[in-house]
């Protein structure tokens, strides 16, 4: 059967047999400890938002590597189990009361009380980096399923537009199609740096790859 196959192809897949012991929730994990490997955007003490973060992955590689020092928050519409030192907030990071929550999360640590115009609802940037490794929910006709993947991929984008520091990162994943030199270019308007990834863990078939923008530029994003 075809969940047989699958099965059996799993079992052979070196990434999800090392994940499993090692205890990560998805071989999704050696993806982002790749891209940091390759990039250098983690380091202790950092605030760090992780959309999409079910079933946890990343969110355990991102403690490894930024340590319980930082502000690592999660964001998904599913559930999740929870990861010592993420703080998870379930819903949908485009809603402003969730964004308002996230940002307070990220603000309560380590941060200097806030301003009077802050204490006004305009909340400081905190955030030093935002990932994404949100996929669509596939329908299998390939250009609903790339126009989906699209949406989220500018949603990702403008969430870290409107929230990351200067000088900040973004990670997110991508698919090939007609559409990715457009959402590459939008994305590198807003960075110093900006390279195109794909980690050893991706899959042979699979058309992912992760844009990496370094180097927010906040001038640039608030014109």
């Amino acid at each position: 059967s075809k969940t047989a196959r699958w099965v059996e192809a799993r079992g052979r897949d070196a990434f999800w047999r090392d994940a499993k012991k090692r205890g990560y929730r998805s071989r999704a994990a050696y993806k982002l400890a790749a891209i940091d490997d390759a990039f250098r955007i983690l380091k202790p003490g950092l605030c760090v938002v992780d959309l999409g973060c079910a079933p946890g992955g990343w969110g355990q590689v991102l403690v490894e590597r930024c340590r319980k020092s930082a502000a690592i928050v999660g964001v998904d519409l599913l559930e999740m189990m929870p990861v010592d030192g993420v703080t998870f907030v379930r819903g949908d990071f485009c809603d402003a009361a969730v964004v308002d929550s996230v940002l307070r999360v990220c603000g309560a640590v380590g941060f200097p009380p806030p301003t009077p115009s802050q204490r006004e609802g305009r909340l400081p940037r905190v955030v030093d980096v935002v990932v994404s490794d949100m996929s669509p929910n596939l329908s299998g006709v390939a250009a609903a399923d790339q126009a989906n993947a699209g949406r989220l991929v500018a949603a990702a984008a403008g969430f870290a537009r409107a929230n990351l520091k200067a000088g900040g990162a973004f990670v997110v994943k991508c698919f090939a199609g007609a559409d990715f030199d457009e959402l590459r270019a939008q994305t590198a308007a807003d960075y110093g740096r900006i390279n195109c990834f794909r980690p050893p863990a991706t899959r042979a078939k699979s058309r992912e790859a992760y844009l990496v923008g370094r180097d927010f530029c906040l001038n640039a994003a608030k014109t």
